[in-house]
């Protein structure tokens, strides 16, 4: 899998949690000494990966294998992505658990095309977005 391979593209790279959801994927990046190096010219640490580049390849690698295997062509992945910087144990705890329980919520996810035929939909039931988003504690 893309992912698992990623720690053999860029060193200083460890992985942690990740899961596969009908639209979209969560994962943890461990960037290894992230901010311990003095930056180059460009801002970036000389020979660390960012996670741009490692988002990249893996969008890139993805879809190639994607397409390959549906037989197709053209674009999988939105343009941009989502990112949050974990500073603490408690906070990592925090957003492996949302990560590792997010398929059980995919019925009341805002995401879910088919959201609107739920009969919360109509009522107007939205999660709380505290527990739908681990990472805004």
């Amino acid at each position: 899998m893309v992912w698992d391979e990623l720690p053999d593209r860029f060193s200083g790279l460890e992985l942690d949690a990740f899961m596969v959801m009908p639209n979209h994927v969560h994962g943890v990046i461990v960037l290894v000494g992230a901010g311990l190096a003095l930056p180059n010219q460009e801002g970036a640490a000389s020979g660390a990966p960012t996670l741009g580049d490692t988002a990249r390849v893996f969008k890139s690698l993805s879809a190639v294998r994607v397409n390959r295997f549906l037989m197709r062509t053209g674009p999988l992945w939105q343009r941009n992505y989502y990112e949050h910087i974990i500073r603490n144990e408690n906070s990592l705890n925090k957003v492996r658990e949302y990560i590792i329980n997010n398929p059980a919520q995919w019925e009341f996810d805002r995401e879910n095309p088919a959201g609107a035929d739920m009969p919360h939909a109509e009522a107007g039931f939205k999660p709380t977005s505290a527990k739908d988003e681990a990472w805004r504690i």
